[in-house]
């Protein structure tokens, strides 16, 4: 499952705060479509809320179902290399939704009346919250929900929240690749660090038997006469295992920096 970041989190709260009351909105939620783990399943998550005691509204789950005939969720792959982040599977319908418990579900209508009883009274017309999917080429990855008790949504408002959903959309996949890529950078890491490890230890096996070489050449060379045509052999191998000695210590100090 995908998990938002705490900057695109905190985006979302500065958009919702200006939808809210720019458009005198009672309310505005942003949900993200997650598919569980091991289930085809699909949720809409609710990720930011405005105000944050936001209770549900009438028609949403309608509404909803609407909005994602039009833009089914398809099997998509943000183009990470050799990855692709979770993606929601082919048609999202009212029935594969699963609301999260709590007051950011669909209304439950109460069988009184919401208005006083009398003989002349009518109900007030409900205006229909506004219901816009958040898109990225063609896949809806959640849905922006804001409601109002009064004044239709005008064209203006819904072409501004429009613009406010594509923003987010954006952002959400741009955040999704750049956790991507985060934990490819950390993986890397991990991986240089298990090889430098390594290669200290292939050193470190290394340097023991040089040294008993080099010492044995001094013993040779202490020990030959300088007249015996064994004595070039072993201050040769004094001189070599000194260049050894040299080149491990190289390689040893190019594996710490490259830590």
């Amino acid at each position: 499952m995908a998990v938002a970041s705490s900057e695109f989190i905190a985006l979302c709260q500065s958009q919702v705060l200006v939808l809210t009351r720019s458009f005198e909105a009672t309310s505005t939620v942003v949900y993200l479509a997650q598919q569980a783990a091991n289930t085809s399943e699909l949720s809409l998550v609710p990720l930011v809320a405005y105000p944050e005691t936001a209770t549900s509204w009438a028609g949403l789950s309608e509404s909803l179902a609407a909005i994602t005939e039009q833009a089914p969720l398809d099997d998509v792959s943000l183009e990470f290399p050799g990855q692709s982040i979770p993606t929601p599977g082919p048609g999202l319908r009212e029935t594969d939704v699963t609301w999260p418990s709590g007051a950011l579900g669909p209304m439950q209508v109460s069988s009184k009346p919401a208005w006083p009883a009398s003989a002349s009274s009518e109900p007030p017309a409900a205006v229909p919250p506004l219901v816009l999917p958040l898109m990225h080429e063609g896949v809806a990855l959640g849905v922006i929900v804001s409601t109002r008790e009064t004044l239709p949504w005008s064209h203006e408002e819904r072409q501004q929240a429009e613009q406010v959903a594509n923003t987010l959309a954006l952002a959400w996949v741009l955040d999704q690749r750049g956790q991507w890529l985060q934990q490819q950078l950390q993986q890397r890491h991990l991986t240089q660090v298990g090889q430098s490890d390594t290669f200290h230890n292939l050193l470190h096996q290394f340097r023991n038997p040089l040294t008993a070489l080099q010492t044995f050449g001094r013993l040779l060379v202490k020990r030959i006469p300088s007249d015996d045509p064994n004595q070039p052999i072993a201050e040769g191998i004094v001189r070599e295992s000194r260049r050894l000695q040299d080149l491990a210590q190289t390689f040893d100090s190019t594996v710490t920096q490259g830590r």
